[in-house]
């Protein structure tokens, strides 16, 4: 976003170890991914978007009380700083704090409305609250503005899943599965059940898993 992290870079030696953090949080492997941030928070323990990264973790992890106030304190390091608040309106839209997700959903979509990555949370906020046919609005919105945008593609995919539009569900969620992070939450995502007996799905997870398998080191 544009008070993200373009405001707040990291040193040029923690960057290639701060992407891979991101990976493994995503692959869902919480224990290296931890390991691999102590050390930079060690150095920089109010660095944004470490913090942030940090209570991505949690809230990953589904301890949503350490999240909320990980994030918090990223705001209070830096009240701008509009990656933790999109990280914060999620968690409170997953956690059923609408009142609190609505409030962050105005505040980044006033500060942030030409950056992809403020349409793709309101996408996830009103996936968490089933109400698809607003999410796929808003996501689609963010690919429109970044056409390779994988999470919002992944995300779009789970709304026409639900509005049983099935053709166009599977389309993106080839696009979606462009980020292999998104691989095993697809496998068994229930938001993508309604896909399951066409075999065009299998299709698009198998061709995914073999396109990781290639580039992962032996």
């Amino acid at each position: 976003m544009g008070n993200g992290h373009d405001a707040f870079p990291l040193p040029e030696d923690m960057k290639s170890a701060f992407a891979c953090i991101v990976t493994l949080r995503r692959e869902r492997a919480f224990q290296e991914a931890r390991a691999l941030l102590a050390p930079l928070l060690e150095r920089a323990p109010d660095h944004p978007r470490l913090l942030t990264e940090f209570g991505n973790i949690h809230y990953r992890e589904g301890d949503y009380p350490a999240a909320e106030r990980i994030f918090l304190r990223a705001l209070k390091v830096a009240p701008h700083y509009e990656t933790a608040a999109a990280s914060l309106c999620m968690l409170y839209a997953h956690t059923g704090r609408r009142a609190e997700a609505a409030a962050f959903a105005s505040r980044i979509l006033a500060a942030e409305p030409q950056d992809p990555l403020t349409w793709y949370t309101l996408g996830i906020v009103y996936a968490w609250r089933r109400e698809w046919e607003q999410s796929l609005e808003y996501s689609l919105v963010a690919v429109a503005m970044k056409a390779d945008f994988a999470d919002a593609h992944y995300n779009i995919a789970c709304a026409y899943a639900q509005l049983g539009n099935a053709a166009d569900a599977l389309g993106h969620l080839s696009r979606g599965l462009a980020n292999y992070g998104l691989l095993r939450q697809a496998e068994k995502d229930p938001d993508l059940h309604p896909l399951r007996g066409y075999p065009e799905f299998e299709k698009i997870v198998e061709h995914a898993r073999e396109r990781l398998d290639k580039e992962e080191p032996n």
